[in-house]
């Protein structure tokens, strides 16, 4: 448990990038990139054991029904980050993503830009690199309104960023809280 998991992300995120000269999102050492309001990452070391960061602050998980309905792909981009997340179980998720893009149903677009781009992540982590750049061209023709892109402007930047669309680095090291593994 740490304080707060952007701030343990971002530190280990600059070290990888300042050892490596990328932050590895696949093979060995690698972490896990958590998305706006997502509590946790991993941390995987060269040997394969994991380290899982949870902000001491997380909610309780909520296994209800929603209110609103939702569409299959809405339920299967949850249902993958729950995968990959405590589970951390990429394949399992990527199989999930995979299936409700394949049923090719009636979604939400920002729904219809985050599955893939999701997909594309789990595909670099479990290996299969080669879908990449097709999924990077249908995360950024997928038409979003102006309203949807403000409403999901993190999610959307984080996404854009992991497909590598920009640099991973949008600051300077440790720039906004310290680090808190050095202390520094």
């Amino acid at each position: 448990m740490v304080p707060e998991v952007e701030t343990y992300d971002r530190a280990f995120a600059d070290a990888l990038w300042a050892g490596y000269g990328r932050v590895p999102t696949a093979g060995l050492p690698r972490i896990t990139r958590p998305r706006k309001g997502q509590t946790r990452f991993a941390m995987f070391e060269p040997s394969g054991n994991a380290l899982i960061h949870i902000d001491r602050h997380e909610p309780a998980m909520e296994y209800g029904t929603y209110e609103v309905k939702r569409s299959r792909l809405a339920r299967a981009i949850e249902s993958a980050a729950f995968m990959r997340a405590p589970h951390m179980d990429d394949k399992a998720a990527a199989r999930v993503l995979h299936k409700a893009l394949a049923l090719d149903e009636p979604a939400d677009p920002i729904d219809r830009a985050l599955a893939p781009a999701a997909w594309a992540v789990l595909a670099v982590a479990i290996g299969h690199v080669e879908r990449v750049r097709a999924v990077r061209a249908e995360f950024h023709q997928v038409p979003l309104s102006d309203e949807d892109r403000e409403r999901h402007r993190d999610e959307l930047r984080s996404t854009t960023h992991q497909l590598g669309g920009e640099s991973l680095r949008t600051s300077a090291p440790n720039e906004a809280k310290g680090n808190p593994v050095t202390g520094a």
